[in-house]
Order: structure tokens, then C-alpha cells, then sequence
């Protein structure tokens, strides 16, 4: 893992890096952000990748651990049936650089967000971490 400083220095970053630099600007501008992380099945030796996401209105579950568990519970809040209803933006970072290997130039908001819904949806989901949860179960 590379802290921002290097990413910036080295002008490159994996997803981790990326994802854990995004959602710590998301948490020093007092929004709630979201670690997901995925696992790419089906192509063989399996392939893990992180997103990042944001509350946009308090979560609609008590979390006990933190975390959202399975594919269904996250797609509840990144795609709900109404619109109103949405209360989790996740994006993929990744899309926010040039150079990505398939592409060449840098998703718009709404493109990082479609390439992290495809990531969710043709994927298989391991979990996803609420940091704002995290911070008030930290020790002292």
C-alpha cells in the first residue's frame, strides 16, 4: 500500500491505493465513506478489487459488525428500485487515472459510478466496510 505522498511522487497507485486515498477525502470532508471489495470470479485464478463508496443518507440496517455482507444487501443500496431510495454511491477509482491498461483516458463521475455497479453486479462481492461505523467503535 502506497501512502498519498508516494502516489503522487510515483504517479501511479492499485486499486487499494486509489480506494484508500478517495475515502480518506471523503471522510475529511465529513462525508461517510465505504470500503467494498470484490473478488473478480470466473477467469481463472481469482482477482480481487476494491471500490469506493459513500453514504448519501444514514443506512437503512443496525450494522453489528460493520460491515454489509452478501451481493443482494449491497445492491439494495447501490441500485434500488426507486430512485429516492438510493443510499449508496460507490465508484470505481481506478477510473479517476490515465493509463488504466484497457484505457487511456479518465471516466467521468458517472462512468467511475456504471464501471463500479458492472464491477458489483458481474462479480462476486466479499464484503464492504463502513468506515463512519468503524471510527465509533475505535478504542480511545
Amino acid at each position: 500500500m502506497r501512502p498519498p505522498n508516494m502516489i503522487k511522487t510515483e504517479n501511479r497507485g492499485t486499486c487499494i491505493d486509489l480506494v484508500l486515498l478517495f475515502i480518506s477525502c471523503l471522510a475529511n470532508a465529513k462525508m461517510d465513506p465505504v470500503y467494498v471489495h470484490i473478488r473478480q470470479c470466473g477467469t481463472g485464478e481469482p482477482v480481487d478489487h476494491a471500490l469506493a463508496g459513500a453514504w448519501l443518507g444514514e443506512p437503512a440496517f443496525e450494522q453489528e459488525n460493520n460491515s454489509i455482507g452478501l451481493k443482494n444487501d449491497l445492491l439494495k443500496y447501490v441500485n434500488p428500485v426507486k430512485r429516492q431510495d438510493k443510499r449508496l454511491v460507490v465508484i470505481d477509482s481506478t477510473g479517476f487515472t490515465y493509463g488504466f491498461p484497457e484505457r487511456q483516458y479518465k471516466f467521468s463521475f458517472e462512468e467511475a459510478q456504471k464501471a463500479a455497479l458492472d464491477c458489483i453486479n458481474s462479480n462476486c462481492p466479499l464484503f464492504a466496510l463502513d468506515i463512519r461505523q468503524l471510527g465509533e467503535t475505535a478504542l480511545p
